[in-house]
């Protein structure tokens, strides 16, 4: 490898390889595992270093010396679970002043001594020590939960193991573990063939959340084995379509984060302070959960090498279109979505014909081969890649090079269905994003006045607007693929369309000129709609036309309020537009 690595953990050409091929397997992941427990145990030096006297932090650095006499492995496994790492970050935002709790501080820090407990536990080491309760509620990382009650003193209470029994104990009295205040950790082992997934269903960790994206509390029974049945049927399409990533998975993924349904949609995300950990929410079925966890799966892992290897190099400011989000990206960010869906379009390259929905597989796969083909273009393109960066993103290209005719064997309904799905996913994110040069609107809209019949100075480079703007749904993409995955659904839509606006059924429907006509409307009674500004021109213009300015039409279109008696028709603008900048 080049210079550009850290010199503590040389990564070895085959797991380079490997990782930059969207996979890995055991080996691979215990060598990223060995990496970040180096990186715990540096982020804990730091919370002890830092942090002022904590009896909590204190009694927990003891107990696991004493376990690490006893136990070194089972405290390198202890240290290297996601929660330690939520844990210590957590601390050290805390111990930087770069955010608040309304928490004490000594709680946080004192969370350190119910770590240790785990690991001494873990260990076969009989021990005592305080632990801080959270609303009368011990919790043990991993283990389960007691409530112990309110009125503890000082907020703590005692762990004890003696003869390999553990109990709690307060002021008030003592629980057993296990006993009826006792709730043991929600887990998952899901096997298929000769391959484990052994999870943990994360519902009680108080740091577990650093998004703070509304993670679950407390699931209860049913959600639990709802939960357990998914995560077994997605496990086996994993493993038996998809082996190369369940491998890896089987090594390194621990930990999911349930996360509370949304009527508008899921929300997946997975951060580098927990490898091995991603939070999730509960998707309508096990293929949908099945690419989740790969997809999450293969942001840890990049996050693994990257505190490793430097793959690139940010300009501040700088953002990036990227296929898959409504927000303008910065190249980390496009760096880790254009990892995640390699492993996503390997994915659906082979689930489009294992699957019992082999259209929506042949559109996913289409849509998404060609939206991260072009995201590697960019990243290439960029100039901001290090040199062990770019051999990184060829491999991931190469992955994409199809062979055996992989990419002539979609169906052409499916490959269209692909690129206007594409095509609207981009026209959205430019009229929400981009603000075009005021001058030549100026220029576009007297020349609309004139009648003119040339550009008169074109469109322009469009710039990003300074925060951008708040994510919108898009019901016109969630349409198409509701017709593609559950057409009874669909059905009811048509019979009964409710709150669906006209224009994005019909354009669901594929009849784009019942949407332009919609879309049309919409615009004459809201000239500032940005997402009927989008409709309209992916309901006029074809795929990848060159002129897809919905930021500039509708700028245009403003600029000629109060300037004519008569507005002109929306459609009729954009035509008009479309043809001056073909000239």
């Amino acid at each position: 490898m080049t210079a550009d690595h850290n010199p503590m953990h040389v990564i070895p050409a085959r797991h380079f390889a490997a990782l930059a091929a969207g996979v890995g397997g055991a080996e691979t992941i215990a060598f990223l595992k060995s990496a970040q427990l180096s990186k715990r145990l540096l982020m804990i030096r730091a919370v002890l270093e830092l942090a002022p006297e904590s009896p909590g932090l204190t009694a927990g650095y003891a107990l696991l010396v004493r376990a690490q006499e006893r136990d070194h492995l089972a405290v390198a496994e202890t240290l290297v679970r996601p929660d330690v790492g939520t844990w210590a970050a957590h601390c050290l935002r805390r111990l930087r002043g770069t955010t608040t709790s309304s928490q004490s501080l000594e709680k946080d820090l004192g969370q350190f001594a119910a770590i240790a407990a785990v690991a001494a536990s873990i260990a076969g080491l009989d021990f005592s020590i305080q632990v801080p309760t959270h609303d009368g509620v011990v919790i043990l990382p991993g283990l389960g939960r007691a409530v112990v009650g309110s009125g503890c003193a000082g907020d703590t209470a005692t762990v004890s193991r003696i003869d390999g029994s553990m109990e709690m104990s307060t002021a008030t009295g003592s629980i057993s573990v296990p006993g009826p205040a006792w709730t043991a950790a929600h887990r998952v082992r899901a096997t298929c063939d000769d391959l484990v997934l052994d999870l943990l269903l994360d519902d009680n960790d108080p740091y577990r959340d650093p998004y703070s994206l509304h993670a679950q509390h407390q699931l209860v029974e049913s959600d639990a084995i709802v939960w357990a049945d998914m995560v077994h049927e997605a496990w086996r399409i994993l493993v038996c379509h998809h082996r190369p990533f369940a491998e890896g998975m089987s090594a390194g993924l621990r930990t999911v984060v349930p996360l509370q349904r949304r009527a508008n949609g899921g929300v997946n995300a997975t951060t580098t302070e927990a490898f091995g950990s991603c939070a999730i929410s509960l998707p309508g079925d096990a293929e949908a959960l099945a690419v989740a966890l790969l997809h999450e799966f293969q942001h840890g892992k990049l996050g693994a090498l990257l505190d490793l290897v430097p793959l690139y190099q940010e300009l501040p400011g700088e953002r990036f279109y990227a296929p898959w989000r409504d927000d303008p990206r910065p190249l980390g960010g496009l760096i880790q979505g254009t990892y995640a869906h390699l492993g996503v379009t390997k994915f659906w390259s082979q689930q489009r014909h294992a699957g019992q929905n082999s259209d929506f597989g042949h559109v996913e796969y289409a849509r998404w081969l060609e939206q991260t083909r072009a995201a590697m273009r960019t990243l290439l393109e960029s100039q901001r890649l290090t040199p062990t960066g770019q051999r990184f993103v060829r491999i991931m290209q190469n992955q994409l090079t199809c062979t055996n005719g992989e990419d002539t064997d979609i169906p052409e309904a499916a490959r269209s269905l692909a690129r206007l799905a594409a095509f609207d996913h981009y026209l959205s994110w430019r009229a929400r994003n981009l603000a075009p040069d005021e001058s030549l609107v100026q220029k576009a809209a007297a020349a609309w006045l004139e009648g003119a019949d040339d550009d008169r100075g074109g469109m322009g480079e469009a710039t990003p607007v300074a925060a951008g703007r708040a994510a919108e749904p898009n019901d016109r993409i969630k349409l198409m693929y509701l017709r593609l995955r559950k057409p009874d659904d669909f059905a009811a839509v048509l019979a009964s369309p409710g709150d669906a606006d006209a224009g994005d059924v019909a354009f669901a429907c594929g009849d784009t000129a019942t949407a332009a006509a919609a879309y049309n409307e919409r615009l004459r009674h809201d000239p500032d709609d940005r997402a009927a500004w989008a409709g309209l021109i992916a309901s006029m213009l074809e795929p990848g036309d060159e002129w897809a300015r919905p930021e500039f039409a509708r700028a245009v279109y403003k600029h000629l309020q109060g300037l004519v008696r008569e507005m002109p028709v929306p459609q009729a603008l954009v035509g008009w537009l479309a043809r001056l900048d073909a000239h």
